[in-house]
């Protein structure tokens, strides 16, 4: 099927002339990878060489050979297996949009030279990417997370998106097997990339070779997975530094390496990122009015319950007074104080209401006086 494919594309090249010539990969580990090699004319092979050599014109050449719309060029050979190649070069300062169908299309410098002219270390090679080829954005450990299918790169949304799948993701990335202590960002840290998210939730064990032997979800709703949401890996960093707790959140790293942020009060979320619900933040504008109409409403309630207070004990204390201005009675004595008193009987003057009267009649009363105990022990009061 591969062979179909590039004896097709290498077809337009000849339909096309402009000196065509058809172009084959040799000395790579893979089908997708080595120097080229041109034939002109069916029968002269050639190579190019590396002179201005760089991905735009690997990309049109791995399209060319049907492996895809995207490549890495390499110049010299020490990536390839020369094999001790000796022959000519055909052409060089190959300068391609990236966009064309081969490298006919693209402005070019024709020319056979003997090999020492363009020795073996300038020979052009390029890489050409297959699905689940995986290219961070920054640099050779830390980046965006970008995955090569159907010929183009998507991003990978950062739904369920961890450090397992980040240490799986540096592993494919670097293809060294070793443990790498890699942390997840997510929330586009890395920038927001273009195209298509492609992937979410990855869902990785940490011991997997490459993301293709994962479980995920292609193609996400593009609602719940936008750019912002693209998915990165550090692959050395400390999780603390690479991405920090938001809003004051103080960040612990565990023992199996894991962060976890402890949120400031009013914030919640993996990085303290969002506002706690039903709670309030003292530092925002939101949170300020909440206070405030909680200091109103409590400061009514109080007054209120003080008047409430307040009227009541007069109503009682109203009432009370009314009771004791109808029913006292004001004994005054006529005789001698107690102090003074040796007798056993004495009348008293009895005196009612509001207004004071004095009672027509004498009331007489009986009362047994201890005088020594300055006490009186009332038996009977008769009238």
């Amino acid at each position: 099927m591969r062979t179909l494919s590039v004896f097709l594309a290498n077809l337009l090249v000849l339909v096309n002339g402009k000196k065509s010539f058809t172009i084959s990969l040799r000395g790579g580990e893979t089908d997708y990878e080595g120097f080229i090699v041109t034939l002109t004319d069916s029968k002269y092979e050639g190579r190019i060489c590396d002179y201005m050599w760089d991905d735009k014109d690997a990309a049109v050449a791995c399209r060319q050979l049907g492996l895809g719309n995207s490549g890495i060029a390499y110049v010299g050979s020490q990536n390839f297996k020369f094999s001790g190649w000796q022959g000519r070069i055909h052409y060089y300062e190959f300068d391609c949009n990236g966009d064309e169908e081969n490298l006919t299309k693209c402005k070019n410098e024709s020319v056979v030279v003997e090999a020492q002219d363009c020795p073996g270390a300038q020979v052009a090679g390029i890489r050409c990417y297959k699905d689940y080829d995986i290219h961070l954005s920054e640099s050779d450990t830390e980046g965006r997370v970008e995955l090569y299918m159907d010929g183009n790169w998507v991003t990978v949304c950062d739904e369920g998106w961890d450090d397992n799948d980040a240490e799986v993701a540096c592993r494919h990335f670097t293809g060294r097997s070793e443990q790498t202590r890699a942390v997840a960002v997510g929330k586009a840290l890395f920038g927001e990339g273009t195209g298509t998210v492609g992937f979410a939730g990855f869902k990785c064990n940490g011991s997997e070779s490459n993301l293709s032997e994962c479980t995920y979800t292609k193609n996400p709703d593009s609602e719940l997975c936008s750019h912002q949401r693209d998915a990165g890996v550090d692959c050395q960093g400390d999780a603390c530094s690479s991405q920090p707790c938001q809003n004051n959140g103080r960040c612990q790293i565990t023992n199996s390496g894991n962060r976890v942020c402890t949120c400031d009060t009013g914030f919640e979320g993996d990085l303290c990122e969002a506002e706690a619900q039903n709670s309030y933040n003292p530092s925002s504008p939101e949170g300020t009015r909440q206070l405030g109409v909680v200091i109103t409403i409590t400061i009514v309630v109080c007054l209120v319950t003080f008047f409430l207070f307040v009227l009541i004990s007069y109503m009682i204390m109203k009432a009370v007074n009314r009771d004791v201005d109808k029913n006292v009675v004001v004994v005054i004595p006529t005789a001698p104080s107690v102090e003074q008193m040796d007798m056993e009987e004495g009348e008293v003057d009895m005196y009612y209401g509001d207004d004071g009267d004095k009672l027509d009649e004498t009331r007489s009363y009986h009362t047994d006086i201890d005088i020594d105990e300055n006490r009186w022990n009332e038996e009977q009061f008769n009238e």
